[in-house]
């Protein structure tokens, strides 16, 4: 007899959360639940009230989550709260999904966690709760993290001087990495671009390869030859994600050591086995800080290998009644079924 894999799947910001959001905000029949969401929100609103004036203006003044939802619905993208609400909207739904369902935490049969770019930070906070009143705990400090992830993105797009909020990553009908690579390479050499403004590949599945880079670029991009016959759709990416381009070693560790200053709970060990977006491979031999850190690091600076997920995801469900539990997403469901 075959036996049970659960696989849970966190998406990341191209999968609109607001409404999802504003749903569970809805939800009254589960504390636990309603508990998180105010605190993850206090937490939110202690990052807020740390930033300048000046960075403040761009997010809307809001006494409660519901109203800060509202209030960015009327507003432009922003790229800290972007990443916030998709990690807070993906912890909340797994503490929802495990109250409606004979789901445990940690779960008594064989499971894995797989987070896509932000939906990792979420993922961790999962993995190294060693109860489901852990998650709550873990899950404010994980949307702590991915707001000061997002703003720290979006400092990096305000820097080369995109204050406006507009895509970053556009998402090629084309899986032809090779020749992909080699086209942006010969425009970045032409038009003499400095690292921080070429655009490059960050992210690879079958039938696919994301493009991204400074707005003006990837317009530029779309009359290449090459490109030429090629679907091509932007994504509600809004400042440069996986991009190895734009961090030395140093500087990418003080960018982690920022974004993870007074985190809490961060000698955590993993109980769940977390499957790498970026290379494939399983993690679980870290704490919540390692972890975070390997996370983050990946959303920051490597690409995403959705090809390896795959195959990863083939090799762990092979002959076992796999459930997948798709928290935010329909990426994975259809490479697997392709």
């Amino acid at each position: 007899m075959a036996s049970s894999t659960d696989v849970y799947v966190f998406g990341d910001r191209s999968t609109p959360v607001l409404d999802k959001l504003q749903a569970l905000l809805r939800v009254k029949d589960n504390a636990l639940l309603t508990s998180f969401l105010g605190e993850a929100f206090l937490a939110v609103r202690r990052e807020i009230v740390s930033l300048s004036s000046i960075e403040r203006k761009s997010i809307p003044e809001a006494e409660s989550l519901s109203l800060l939802l509202e209030g960015v619905r009327k507003s432009e993208p922003h790229a800290a709260l972007d990443s916030t609400f998709v990690c807070i909207y993906e912890i909340g739904y797994y503490i929802d999904y495990l109250g409606r369902s004979d789901k445990q935490h940690p779960s008594s049969l064989p499971s894995f966690l797989l987070g896509i770019c932000t939906g990792s930070i979420a993922a961790a906070a999962v993995s190294c709760a060693k109860d489901v009143f852990e998650i709550s705990k873990l899950g404010v400090e994980a949307a702590t993290v991915a707001f000061r992830m997002g703003l720290h993105v979006r400092r990096r797009a305000e820097n080369l001087g995109y204050s406006t909020p507009l895509s970053w990553s556009m998402i090629l009908s084309s899986n032809q990495e090779e020749l992909v690579s080699v086209s942006l390479q010969e425009f970045s050499k032409d038009k003499s671009l400095t690292s921080s403004t070429r655009p490059y590949i960050s992210a690879i599945g079958p039938g696919f390869t994301t493009i991204s880079g400074p707005p003006s670029i990837l317009e530029s991009l779309k009359a290449l030859d090459s490109f030429s016959g090629k679907r091509l759709y932007p994504a509600p990416i809004y400042g440069p994600y996986h991009n190895s381009l734009a961090y030395s070693e140093s500087s990418l560790e003080h960018a982690l050591t920022s974004i993870l200053e007074d985190v809490e709970f961060l000698k955590n060990k993993m109980l769940v086995p977390i499957i790498s977006c970026t290379s494939g491979s399983r993690l679980d031999q870290f704490s919540f800080g390692g972890l975070l850190k390997n996370v983050l690091s990946n959303t920051l600076s490597q690409q995403i290998h959705i090809d390896l997920i795959t195959d990863t995801l083939l090799k762990t469900v092979f002959n076992t009644n796999t459930t997948l539990i798709l928290v935010n997403t329909q990426m994975i469901v259809s490479n697997l079924t392709n």
